[in-house]
């Protein structure tokens, strides 16, 4: 009977062991599970963030040229050129500023 006790309480223990050990395994694996995500959704943030700001910039730069170069940029330009989500094509659109003679000939050339 004692035996039979020990063997029972020992089976117990070890489901017991076993219970605990799949919990802490669960634990640790969302806590690295989060913190990886965590790290990932930052960096994807920052990366996110970056582009959006160079962006920004190109856009700037492209009616600050159309500033210095024909004086105020029009409204509506100035409209189209921030709506715009193409930086190769901001870049363009900036390098053509030092090309054109008119603000006319711009606008044609850089929207056809």
């Amino acid at each position: 009977m004692l035996a039979e006790r020990v063997k029972e309480w020992t089976e117990e223990w070890k489901a017991l062991g076993i219970q605990e050990g799949i919990q802490k395994g669960l634990q640790q694996g969302m806590q690295q599970g989060l913190q990886k995500g965590m790290q990932e959704g930052m960096q994807q943030g920052i990366q996110e963030g970056m582009q959006l700001g160079l962006l920004e910039e190109a856009r700037e730069m492209v009616i600050d040229a159309i500033e210095a170069r024909f004086g105020e940029c029009p409204s509506k330009l100035r409209k189209k050129i921030s709506a715009m989500t193409d930086r190769t094509k901001l870049k363009a659109m900036h390098r053509l500023l030092f090309k054109v003679e008119s603000l006319a000939e711009f606008q044609t050339e850089a929207f056809e």
